[in-house]
């Protein structure tokens, strides 16, 4: 009898400890004057042809957008969408690595006709795979943009909008 009741509080216990487990928020807090979200599930299809160390990407429609990304869909997730009339994206995309690579947007904000779009890339260790490392960036449309500005240590390259 105190075998059964032992056994039945030590699952007891279990189940409990099983049921409080807590999600830790993955997404990064980005500073900004603007209305922007990171987008997670989205790709560069992997026949965009690579002309720089760093590409930056502005997409303003859906076509544009579907041209050269993909979404990476998974068995019962949902991914943000993108909602063209109202908002566009802008992303970071570096080729082909085995280093495991993370891009960060750290801070948006709109000065004058400029969107500046600061942001960070880590290198770490290198990795028994390649990987395409891209971030992707939702803003809401900003009214007289005339360029975008991506900054990382001080150094900007800009895209006319």
């Amino acid at each position: 009898m105190v075998a059964r009741l032992s056994c039945f509080l030590i699952l007891a216990a279990a189940l409990c400890a099983c049921s409080f487990s807590t999600e830790k928020n993955t997404e990064t807090q980005i500073s900004s004057q603007v209305s922007v979200k990171t987008l997670n599930g989205y790709f560069l299809k992997n026949d965009y042809q690579f002309t720089d160390s760093i590409e930056f990407f502005v997409f303003r429609n859906a076509q544009e957008f579907e041209r050269y990304v993909g979404i990476a869909r998974v068995m019962g997730g949902n991914f943000d969408t993108i909602d063209f009339a109202n908002e566009c994206a802008v992303a970071i995309a570096c080729p082909p690595t085995n280093r495991k690579t993370d891009i960060q947007f750290s801070s948006v904000k709109n000065e004058n006709d400029t969107l500046i779009v600061n942001y960070t890339i880590t290198r770490d260790d290198k990795q028994s795979y390649d990987m395409l490392p891209f971030s992707l960036l939702r803003i809401s449309k900003q009214e007289n943009l005339k360029e975008i500005r991506f900054v990382r240590d001080g150094e900007a390259k800009k895209i006319k909008y």
